[in-house]
């Protein structure tokens, strides 16, 4: 093997593990908020892995679509005028989770739930983490919806 080749071997090394230890929250374009970007967020940026580390359940707090939108960066569309408008961003995100909902990988968390409170946006649970990771990686398509 010729040092350049092991240059380059060490720099996608050196890559991977800068990108394992940045704390920002990843970037999702507008027209790419849909249910398999939410999915990979969900995965990525909720639940808790250290409960899982002692045998806990990762799910076990719910989460609201603010929750999501706080763990995600949308980049905006010039071509999309709302590409940058927090309302619309976060409806197409509680679209997203409502279709996730549909596709039995999460759940409304019901009134008897505690921490739920009337009036408040709906707490969401991870009900099916296989499901939720086959739409994430695009093993299970849903029906796609449209940008604006």
């Amino acid at each position: 093997m010729e040092i350049g080749e092991r240059f380059a071997k060490v720099r996608e090394g050196a890559k991977s593990v800068i990108k394992s230890l940045d704390t920002r929250a990843p970037e999702v374009e507008f027209v790419n908020i849909n249910p398999e970007s939410m999915a990979r967020i969900i995965l990525t940026q909720m639940g808790n892995p250290v409960r899982k580390k002692f045998g806990m359940g990762r799910w076990a707090n719910p989460f609201t679509s603010d929750d999501v939108f706080a763990n995600v960066r949308i980049k905006p569309n010039p071509e999309y005028p709302t590409s940058n408008n927090t309302k619309v961003i976060k409806k197409r995100i509680e679209d997203s989770l409502k279709t996730l909902v549909e596709s039995n990988a999460l759940s409304v968390a019901n009134l008897e739930t505690p921490g739920v409170i009337e009036g408040l946006p709906p707490l969401y649970e991870v009900i099916d983490e296989q499901k939720l990771t086959d739409i994430a990686e695009g093993r299970l398509t849903l029906n796609p919806e449209p940008a604006g």
